[in-house]
């Protein structure tokens, strides 16, 4: 079967210098794909407060959460998080343009 073909991705991350970059390699991929992705960012202090609400209400408002290595642990065990192994090989994604 086909995939759905997304026309905007929304991404979750903290406040900080790298979600700005991510936003401006979102506005790039944009340009080239007609995707539009859009970086929104939460303060520090309440970020994990606002991915954990997400995830525990099925929430569907963000397409990814760039989560922080401290949450691991619950991540995983609560099921928060997608394998993505087969996904990568099936797509070869490893492949070197």
């Amino acid at each position: 079967g086909g995939r759905a073909v997304a026309t905007e991705l929304t991404i979750l991350w903290a406040e900080w210098d790298p979600a700005n970059y991510l936003q401006e390699l979102g506005n790039e991929y944009e340009k080239e794909t007609g995707v539009k992705v859009t970086v929104e960012t939460v303060n520090w202090p309440d970020f994990q407060d606002k991915a954990f609400m997400e995830f525990n209400a099925h929430a569907d408002a963000y397409d990814m959460v760039v989560g922080d290595s401290q949450w691991l642990g619950a991540g995983a065990t609560e099921g928060h998080y997608v394998e993505l192994t087969d996904l990568v090989k099936e797509t070869n994604l490893t492949k070197v343009m």
